[in-house]
């Protein structure tokens, strides 16, 4: 990426096209058992790609939910699901939801898609995609998404406060910004995200970003641009795939060790799995340091394997609870669904994978 000074590469090599699938399906909320109690369309025609918050023996699930196929414009919506339902694989009739995100300026006017949340400046943080007003417009060849953070003190309501941009430097290239996330440390704020350049293709990064930046406002309907710092660590796609992309929000398991998993697409048959990546996260400072050998998760389930997009499983959300480090995901771009890794054994395969 022009003009970066990485600190940090996870290059290519480390990792095997093989799959150890770890993960222990849980439950499958299709869209007709989700009832949206704000919006006059009740059902929605999909709902996947969830955030995930465990609180209290509870678990908040923020899909992505589309009401139709025609731009397939996205929201997110909120939803409880009881821990101990979950785990059981216990399936309610109907779950109501709530639309708390939805389109309403140039940033996301096509869609809020794929949120992810993490804890930030005493409350919580939702970074999803924006598709902005160039997304359909073929004239426009930039900016067609961007990373939109949505902030809620206690999660009754969000506001829209800030959207993600590039140095001008760059600006003029990006494609896309997608996969994105923030995630508070004792020395800073660190910036997940995804970018496409023209001429470069995608870039997996960490990225620095001034904290002081999101709670600015600009007076306006718009959130505020704040420019995205220098990267700090990269993750390199392996020749056997197409691309890779951030999944979930970083999970402490172990004391300054932190588990994240990512996506990849496949080059041939375009599946998507996930592998896992340990960071060590003290104050400002984050390394890799182990990578899984091979993936821990691969569509086998039917609703993995066939939907909107078949072959896919995307996660968006983890909370660990005792040893189970639960998932959120969608299926195939059609379904919410959740599942659990035993953590203790995970880290110990990830631990395999240590970088040099």
């Amino acid at each position: 990426m022009s003009g970066a000074g990485l600190l940090s590469v996870v290059h290519r090599g480390l990792r095997r096209p093989e799959t150890l699938d770890l993960a222990r399906r849980l439950l499958v909320i299709p869209a007709d058992r989700i009832r949206l109690t704000n919006h006059p369309v009740g059902m929605p025609a999909a709902a996947f790609n969830p955030a995930l918050l465990a609180i209290d023996g509870e678990l908040i699930v923020y899909p992505r939910v589309v009401l139709g196929y025609y731009k397939y414009v996205s929201s997110v919506a909120e939803l409880h699901v009881p821990l101990s339902e979950a785990l059981e694989g216990r399936l309610r009739e109907v779950y109501e939801a709530k639309i708390v995100v939805a389109p309403s300026n140039r940033y996301d006017l096509w869609g809020a898609e794929d949120p992810r949340i993490t804890q930030c400046r005493g409350g919580y943080c939702m970074v999803y995609t924006g598709r902005t007003l160039n997304y359909f417009d073929p004239k426009a060849r930039h900016e067609k998404t961007l990373p939109v953070m949505a902030f809620s003190p206690d999660l009754a309501q969000w506001s829209k406060q800030a959207v993600f941009v590039p140095h001008p430097s760059i600006r003029e290239w990006l494609i896309s910004d997608k996969d994105a996330y923030i995630f508070e440390t004792g020395g800073g704020t660190l910036f997940f995200h995804r970018p496409h350049v023209s001429g470069e293709g995608f870039h997996t990064l960490i990225s620095s970003v001034d904290a002081k930046m999101l709670g600015r406002t600009g007076g306006g309907a718009d959130p505020v641009e704040v420019e995205v710092g220098e990267p700090l660590l990269a993750v390199e796609k392996e020749r056997f795939e197409d691309k890779i992309g951030w999944s979930t929000p970083p999970v402490e398991v172990e004391p300054n060790r932190y588990l994240v998993f990512l996506h990849a697409v496949g080059r041939r048959m375009k599946v998507y799995r996930v592998f896992a990546l340990l960071l060590h996260i003290s104050g400002s400072d984050v390394e890799a340091e182990a990578v899984s050998p091979a993936y821990v998760m691969e569509p086998r389930e039917i609703h993995e394997t066939y939907g909107d997009r078949p072959y896919v499983v995307f996660p968006c959300g983890a909370a660990l609870v005792d040893d189970q480090l639960l998932i959120s995901y969608g299926g195939a771009d059609s379904v919410v669904a959740l599942a659990s890794f035993e953590a203790s054994s995970l880290v110990h395969l990830v631990d395999k994978g240590r970088l040099a």
